[in-house]
């Protein structure tokens, strides 16, 4: 068994950087920047040199400047960074660099990472987890004689190789921040033709929500824009038809230009903040937690993110029962992956390369860039139905993206594909525009609140209870993580669902136990096939949220079948710890109370 923590305490810093040059060769990733090897650095704490860290340039707008981002692994141990270290960190901002990425063996504590933001340097860490889960190493390059060395150094610059796409297109909003709403679209008719069919389908989407609400003449209450560039949905639409809009984006740069165009707005009602939804917490999401009519992810912001599942479950966890999503990707099945056409006159500004999951967005004539792009498939689209349901999909540009754009320039060719296109947009057999716009809704409870189903149970009992606050968990292991368990007996509660007979089976068990499904389906006294874990969906419509699941508490009106293991039974001095219907809560009772809430439960047949 590799030790992962070993290995990566290893990791030489003129291995990481050899190898990710050569990485960066072999996915042609040298065109949309240069390596330079003459910087170096040297103060008190630390030296830098082209063996311990990677200083690339970008293209600019304009072109007598470039773009310079400083990569550093010399400083991969520290995880306190005190003062006099971060002012040797700012001093190296001074020598032309505009971007600083510190690669960390460690994660750090959340306002240390802020204290680095403030001195122009983002923290790059790779979890052990995620290097395990890597099944496919991209381009293996043996290295040493240590084979598990090999592997793990080989699986670490490949999520860095992805990280550092991320960063590119941060790089990207850095660059274009400044005349970004001036310029971008202005002049690719495919482009602009997209921006302005979202801000169509956006305003059209409020409209029904408003109806649907019967809030027609008032304001509703929230709506969240991710990836809020500079603000021009926020502003322009969503401001004048919500009580509060909270926009954010991970380039500070962008939400400077926001909040200036606010202040001359004077639209106080919105507020826009830098955070990095992947990898940082997120101002005032405490506000509109479980509160939000309206979460906007647009401009094909849905393929930026790696992790689809988690983007979607926290957009989920923001909504209100019965909450909007509006949500939009880039389209795998795009007409321009499936046709060629023999001009180079394109009438986009950004087009996908699905062989590296990569966008190529063309700033102007001599700034290219390559970003992460994770396109619109059949998988995401199943994801989406897991836990939301759909109202409507939309595929856009279709001709528009494949003609050249001096065609388009021609006021009556323009009307006349952008008509086609919006015929099109709806037609699913088709399905061929470069971008795919979702629009979905939370399912709406009626009295659906798990959270307050178990309080109030705990209430009607006079039991006493205790709630521990914690970020949000998705499973046992997190929640072992967040709140350090070292005495008490930790429950999980397993949900099956019977498809025929419309009914809920509950399994309560200590976390470390298995079910059998084969025994389970005897005592039930059904086929095995005939009992399967119930889908996200169908546990959010119990009221709870993945990662929450309470042992008790479940909606009256429906059909749940209750069973205990064995080993919950019987005396017990430590406390109890379980779900509460919300994954950011755990709770805590005590033995006698717990069995005293589940004494009607039938015992579980699993010896």
């Amino acid at each position: 068994m590799v030790n992962l923590d070993t290995q990566i305490m290893k990791i030489k810093h003129s291995n990481i950087c050899q190898m990710l040059k050569q990485k960066f060769d072999v996915e042609r990733m040298d065109r949309f920047f240069r390596i330079n090897n003459d910087f170096t650095f040297s103060c008190n704490d630390f030296t830098l040199n082209h063996e311990n860290s990677i200083y690339l340039s970008f293209n600019s707008i304009k072109n007598e400047h470039s773009y310079n981002l400083l990569l550093i692994f010399a400083l991969s141990d520290e995880n306190v960074f005190p003062h006099s270290l971060q002012n040797q960190i700012r001093r190296i901002s001074e020598h032309n660099i505009d971007k600083l990425v510190i690669w960390l063996r460690k994660p750090i504590d959340s306002e240390i990472l802020q204290s680095l933001k403030r001195c122009n340097a983002n923290v790059v860490h790779i979890t052990n987890k995620e290097i395990s889960n890597v099944k496919y190493i991209s381009s293996f390059y043996p290295i040493g004689t240590d084979y598990n060395y090999a592997v793990v150094l080989n699986k670490l610059t490949d999520l860095l190789i992805i990280r550092l796409k991320k960063l590119f297109h941060l790089v990207l909003s850095e660059i274009a921040a400044p005349t970004y709403d001036e310029t971008y679209g202005s002049e690719k008719i495919g482009t602009k033709a997209i921006m302005k069919f979202e801000a169509d389908i956006l305003k059209s989407t409020i409209k029904s929500i408003k109806y649907k609400n019967r809030s027609l003449n008032t304001n509703l209450d929230y709506a969240v824009d991710v990836g809020c560039g500079t603000g021009r949905h926020s502003r322009n639409v969503l401001a004048s038809h919500f009580t509060t809009v909270y926009g954010f984006d991970f380039s500070p740069k962008m939400i400077e230009m926001a909040n200036e165009k606010k202040r001359a707005t004077n639209q106080n009602n919105i507020i826009f903040t830098a955070a990095d939804m992947e990898y940082e917490e997120i101002m005032y999401e405490d506000e509109y937690y479980g509160l939000t009519d309206l979460v906007v992810a647009s401009f094909g912001m849905g393929s930026f993110i790696e992790d689809t599942a988690r983007m979607l479950r926290r957009f989920h966890e923001w909504l209100k029962p019965g909450g909007t999503l509006f949500l939009s990707f880039y389209n795998k099945n795009s007409v321009l992956l499936n046709l060629t056409p023999n001009w180079r006159d394109t009438s986009l500004s950004a087009h996908i390369d699905i062989d590296t999951n990569t966008l190529q967005v063309q700033l102007n004539e001599d700034t290219l860039f390559q970003i992460f792009c994770k396109p619109f498939d059949n998988s995401i689209k199943s994801e989406i139905t897991k836990k939301f349901d759909v109202d409507q999909i939309y595929s856009y540009p279709t001709t528009l993206a494949l003609l050249p754009n001096s065609l388009l320039q021609d006021n009556l060719a323009e009307n006349l594909f952008t008509k086609i296109d919006k015929t099109l947009s709806t037609d699913t057999e088709t399905f061929l525009g470069h971008y795919v716009i979702i629009v979905a809704h939370k399912q709406a409870s009626e009295d659906l609140d798990g959270y307050k189903n178990v309080v109030s149970i705990l209430e009607s009992k006079a039991i006493k209870y205790e709630i521990l606050d914690h970020e949000a968990v998705l499973s046992i292991k997190d929640v072992i993580t967040e709140l350090k368990i070292d005495k008490g007996v930790l429950i999980k509660s397993l949900v099956f669902y019977r498809p025929h007979e419309k009914s809920y089976i509950l399994i309560v068990l200590p976390h470390n136990k298995r079910i059998n499904k084969t025994k389970l389906a005897d005592q039930l006294q059904v086929i095995p096939k005939k009992v399967r874990f119930a889908t996200e969906k169908e546990i959010v419509h119990l009221g709870f949220q993945l990662g929450g699941v309470p042992p008790f508490g479940y909606p009256g009106h429906l059909k749940v079948e209750c069973y205990i293991h064995p080993d919950l039974l019987g005396k017990n001095e430590l406390p109890f710890y379980m779900g509460i219907g919300d994954n950011r809560k755990t709770l805590k009772l005590s033995s006698h109370s717990f069995q005293e809430i589940v004494k009607a439960y039938t015992v579980l047949d699993q010896q």
